[in-house]
């Protein structure tokens, strides 16, 4: 590897770091002073739920990826990939379905009094 390609790689890394604590001090001190008391603890709520995502796709998408990494794109069997994909989506959409479900019918509706 070049030094050109060392150089242009670190700026990219420390590029991504800089974004990224732009964001979390935007997360930490702005919004908070933006919401009230009650929004922000829907906000840290929604935070919570949204972190638990990646577990309902029990790793298909990273077995395809340790499957697949290393093939080049015009050797890949598109059937399969497709398939998998297809397998995904459809698991996603029947899981959001069962939770939209299972909150309309055992969830209650919090008062906010502002």
């Amino acid at each position: 590897m070049n030094g050109r390609a060392i150089i242009s790689n670190m700026f990219t890394a420390f590029f991504a770091q800089g974004v990224s604590l732009l964001l979390s001090i935007l997360q930490s001190l702005i919004i908070p002073k933006m919401l009230g008391v009650t929004q922000f603890g829907y906000w840290q709520l929604y935070l919570f739920y949204v972190s638990y995502v990646g577990f309902f796709h029990l790793g298909l998408s990273s077995g395809i990826y340790l499957k697949m990494g290393g093939v080049p794109r015009d050797e890949m069997d598109k059937g399969s990939v497709k398939s998998q994909f297809v397998f995904g989506v459809t698991y996603q959409t029947i899981m959001a379905l069962v939770i939209i479900a299972a909150s309309y019918l055992f969830g209650s509706v919090p008062s906010v009094n502002s």
